[in-house]
């Protein structure tokens, strides 16, 4: 009896053995919590569209995938918009679900500051441990979760087209990043359930936030999971055949709303401002996603057509596949027909330069050769002047350059014909009414015989000006262009009042009908002193040069303060923390613009310096309110913080003279709203770009006006760059405009007390010992000068890193003493300890050791 008991035991533990060996064929025996994370409308994204709305329909999505793979139990831990359950509570949910075989995962989306170029997926899992390291101490249940992880972080990277950080413990990544999770970790991986949490995208992130709230893209994303999920389990995953991307403008890049997309008998229409931007865009009508979508497709080779009102039709083919989701993005060619935008001469104008440059800026790139012959200037008898033709930005910029000098005091017709076509062979609209084929015809008048030199239009620094900070540069802008052979280190001279003239360098540059002098000295001014500029013998284009009997001659002086400068963005690595131009919300009646890296023009005067940030924008003109807003989203220079007092926002602009208005906005209160918000943007007041070349822009935040915008116009707490501010004006602005920017920068006048002691005459360059030594709270250091130099005294830890510049200036010969107050460049106190005081001129530096005892 008891032999044949232990056969039939051993005959169904073979059975079991064989049946548990066969492989999965659905997610039967398992069930799920999907916790959507959050609740109701928590942790809202850039363009308003919330975290928590985002992962409950993903969850849902979830669900019903889930179902369809024969999931025991699939339990979301909520179920709509308006629930509201603790951390805590999801941990309980899934601690009690009654089930021997479950798993818990947790959906949300990653944050970064507000409009942070940052996207990217990562997975977190639960660890627990004394000490952390890598990416994951050790995680709870082995490789369990670990295999999960990596299915969702590939799987979801994939379909979002996006990048991913990995595979992080818990606690390990808080412990990396700075988020203190605790001894257990996460309050949702409180249980004793195998669990996974997956961030998909940044809801800060432009895109990934408009993104959001397409939702079949949510859905997208719900499928990465159920797949991460199957393939973890070994259950066979089912056909893809899923086609999805977006649709966008081939010029702009920008997604179409409203598009069309067909294939067979199947359609999809993007979505629209009315459908699904409205409630968050805040009257944006310009926000859209593009995203179009179809799931159960027929395998193989379709036709897909993409239609829109306004743009040509398109018809592609594409092979959609079994395996993974099928993307095809999609450009649209508009239908409107090319324009002109801006033209120089404006129509009617008068008083133009019988050498003037003639220049036209276009809605979109023409084809050259049918520009060239249908682009011609007319004499009053009707015959074609002979010119050049320089095409850039794309072939939308034109210089139309006589090769002849024009009639004084006469009257020309520029023709820009109706058979000009763009690069899709769309006709040309002359009258801007959206019908093509006509032309359009500038009439303007020469100016009379130039007789008289060129006069000076706008000069920085002015006559009698005292200049608060020293790192300005000269720019002395003219009314006309000049002749560059006559602008020379003869006919242009600057002195220090009372002694020589001085070395320099000059540049000059010409715009919009003007020339300009940049005037650079290899030293930089001196705080304190008086400076005269006179300038003879420049002539203008047509000879009339500056009298060397009635010279240009005017003086200022620099204000007796040292600053120390904090770099924002020095623009040298490019300008990938920023904005492309029109991404912002706040942007209105702009064509097009970019906003670029130029690493062959910069400004001349720092030996470090390798760039600049190249601006072009195109207004459109027929608007009824102009902003464009060049946003800092994200990295290092988004980080810098700084209050008012004693300090300046400084820029180095390079001006075109096109009259466009600029100013500054920064983010105030940062210490109370860390990620910013609308009541607290604060702007400086405009100022014109009628400049030509390179002028310094700043803002003295301590004492001058606050502009008006969104804010209360008070600056009040922590300040953090926001974005450089154009607006077009329609009665003196030209209708484009190209600007760089370089240097953009803080200056802070120095908290310390330097003075220099009279009647001493030194021979060498020395550093005393400080004193007192040890000391607290202050210090004195005196340092002598042989010669005029540019001198830099720092505070160096003993790991060498700089904590305060206490000089950054050019000095003349003598003795300095300074008054140290024992505060780093932030205004923080340092702690007790030894530090190094280095001062480092052209020839030398010198190091001296100080304690600081508290």
């Amino acid at each position: 009896m008891a032999w044949r008991f232990l056969c039939l035991l051993l005959f169904y533990g073979s059975i079991k053995t064989v049946a548990s060996s066969q492989p999965r064929t659905d997610l039967s025996g398992i069930a799920f919590i999907i916790d959507p994370g959050h609740s109701q409308n928590e942790n809202v994204g850039i363009y308003g569209y919330s975290e928590a709305y985002k992962v409950l329909d993903v969850a849902l999505h979830l669900r019903e995938f889930l179902r369809l793979s024969n999931a025991d139990t699939v339990h979301v831990t909520r179920s709509d918009r308006q629930l509201s359950i603790s951390v805590s509570q999801r941990a309980v949910i899934a601690q009690n679900l009654a089930h021997p075989n479950k798993w818990f995962h947790s959906i949300h989306s990653d944050a970064s500051s507000m409009g942070s170029p940052t996207n990217s997926i990562l997975m977190l899992i639960p660890d627990n441990c004394a000490t952390t390291s890598g990416k994951i101490c050790q995680s709870i249940y082995g490789n369990t979760t670990i295999s999960m992880g990596n299915w969702m972080s590939d799987l979801m990277s994939r379909v979002y087209r996006i990048g991913t950080r990995g595979v992080y413990g818990d606690r390990t990544f808080g412990t990396q990043f700075g988020t203190n999770y605790g001894q257990s970790g996460l309050g949702v991986f409180k249980s004793n359930v195998p669990s996974t949490l997956s961030e998909g995208g940044f809801h800060t992130n432009p895109r990934q936030n408009l993104l959001n709230m397409n939702f079949e893209s949510k859905r997208t994303e719900a499928r990465a999971i159920w797949m991460s999920i199957l393939e973890h389990y070994r259950v066979p995953r089912p056909p893809v055949r899923t086609l999805a991307g977006v649709i966008s403008d081939l010029e702009s890049g920008a997604p179409v709303n409203g598009a069309t997309v067909s294939t067979g008998s199947r359609i999809y229409r993007t979505n629209t401002y009315e459908d699904t931007f409205r409630p968050y865009a805040s009257g944006d009508t310009t926000l859209g996603n593009g995203f179009y979508y179809f799931e159960a497709l027929p395998a193989g080779l379709q036709s897909v057509t993409a239609t829109h009102p306004a743009y040509g039709d398109t018809t592609f083919q594409v092979s959609v596949i079994d395996s993974f989701f099928t993307f095809q993005d999609v450009k649209l060619v508009s239908k409107l027909p090319p324009r002109v935008l801006t033209s120089y001469p404006p129509q009617n104008a008068t008083g133009i330069l019988p050498n003037a440059t003639l220049q036209l800026s276009f809605s979109r790139p023409v084809h050259r050769a049918s520009a060239e012959s249908n682009i011609f200037l007319l004499d009053p008898s009707g015959l074609k002047v002979t010119a050049t033709f320089s095409w850039s930005t794309g072939d939308r910029s034109l210089l139309f350059k006589p090769l002849s000098i024009l009639i004084m005091d006469t009257t020309y017709r520029f023709v820009v014909g109706g058979q000009v076509r763009d690069l899709y062979n769309h006709s040309f609209d002359g009258n801007g009414d959206g019908v093509a084929g006509d032309s359009l015809v500038i009439t303007f008048r020469t100016r009379s015989a130039d007789v008289t030199p060129p006069e000076i239009f706008r000069a920085f620094p002015a006559a009698g000006a005292i200049v608060g900070a020293p790192n300005h540069i000269i720019n002395i802008t003219f009314d006309e262009p000049l002749d560059s052979a006559t602008v020379n280190a003869t006919n242009v001279a600057i002195r220090e009042i009372g002694g020589p003239v001085l070395q320099k360098t000059l540049q000059y540059s010409q715009a919009n009908g003007r020339g300009a002098i940049n005037l650079y000295l290899p030293l930089g001014f001196t705080p304190g002193k008086s400076y005269q500029i006179r300038i003879s013998g420049v002539a203008d284009q047509n000879g009339n040069p500056i009298p060397t009997t009635s010279p240009l001659v005017w003086e200022f002086s620099i204000a007796p303060t040292t600053f120390q400068y904090t770099v924002v963005d020095d623009f040298n690595s490019g300008v990938g923390n920023w904005f492309q131009s029109g991404q912002s919300g706040s942007t209105a009646g702009l064509d097009s613009a970019t906003f670029s890296h130029a690493s062959s023009f910069f400004l001349p005067t720092l030996s470090s310096n390798t760039g600049s940030a190249l601006l072009r924008f195109y207004w459109r003109t027929q608007s009824t309110d102009w902003l464009l807003r060049e946003y800092l989203s994200g990295g290092p220079p988004r980080s810098v913080l700084w209050r008012k007092e004693k300090t300046r926002l400084q820029v180095y602009v390079f001006g075109d003279g096109s009259g466009t208005q600029f100013r500054f906005a920064i983010d105030d209160s940062v210490d109370v709203f860390p990620n910013g918000t609308t009541a607290n943007h604060e702007v400086s007041q405009w100022s014109t770009i009628d400049w030509v070349g390179w002028r310094l822009v700043e803002w003295d935040l301590e004492n001058d006006p606050v502009g008006s915008w969104l804010g209360n116009g008070i600056l009040e707490g922590s300040l953090r760059f926001d974005s450089f501010q154009l607006k077009y004006q329609p009665e003196s602005s030209a209708g484009f405009g190209q600007l760089h920017f370089d240097q953009l920068a803080l200056a802070k006048a120095t908290a310390t007390s330097i003075e220099r002691r009279a009647g001493e005459n030194p021979t060498t360059i020395a550093l005393y010992q400080n004193y007192p030594n040890p000391f607290n709270p202050e210090t004195r250091i005196e340092y002598d000068l042989s010669r005029s130099d540019v001198v830099s005294l720092t505070v160096v830890d003993l790991l060498g890193r700089q904590v305060r510049t206490l000089v950054f200036a050019t000095q003349e010969p003598g003795r300095y003493m300074m008054v140290w107050d024992a505060r780093d460049d932030a205004g923080q106190n340092l702690p007790s300890g030894m530090y190094l005081y280095r001062l480092r001129t052209g020839s030398s530096v010198l190091i001296k050791k100080m304690t600081l005892l508290k």
